[in-house]
């Protein structure tokens, strides 16, 4: 009996050492940020933290109708949340383009491999290539 104990103590010492352990932020791709999808999916995944569902993001509203146009005003932020995705992507076009505060880097590459690198090194990866068929 004494060993089931033990393995209880082993079990909650080592849920504690996993909260203790500060997970690594939650990275996304987005080819062609530039573009208008690129833009507001770039914009949505920086303001929304990793692992919430679309159900707590509901229950949330919910409790904020009085506030709503505190709301209106979060829903256009271009500011990402701290806890949120770290947005990365490419762009079609740079001329002119000014990287915009909730997108943490724009990779410029060289050839198909350095890309293939830095996108194995993301959790996920949003590709649109309705846009450019050169893309596939």
């Amino acid at each position: 009996m004494a060993d089931d104990s033990d393995d209880e103590q082993v079990g909650e010492e080592q849920l504690k050492e996993e909260e203790a352990v500060p997970q690594k932020p939650k990275r996304i791709f987005i080819n062609h940020l530039d573009s208008y999808h690129g833009k507001h999916i770039a914009r949505f995944f920086a303001r929304a933290k990793p692992g919430t569902t679309s159900e707590a993001v509901e229950e949330e509203e919910n409790l904020e109708e009085e506030q709503a146009e505190e709301k209106q005003k979060k829903l256009y932020d271009e500011h990402p949340i701290d806890d949120g995705w770290k947005v990365s992507g490419t762009i079609k076009n740079s001329q002119g383009y000014k990287r915009p505060p909730f997108v943490q880097e724009i990779l410029q590459y060289k050839d198909r491999n350095q890309l293939a690198d830095y996108l194995k090194e993301m959790n996920v990866i949003i590709y649109d290539i309705t846009q450019d068929p050169e893309q596939v």
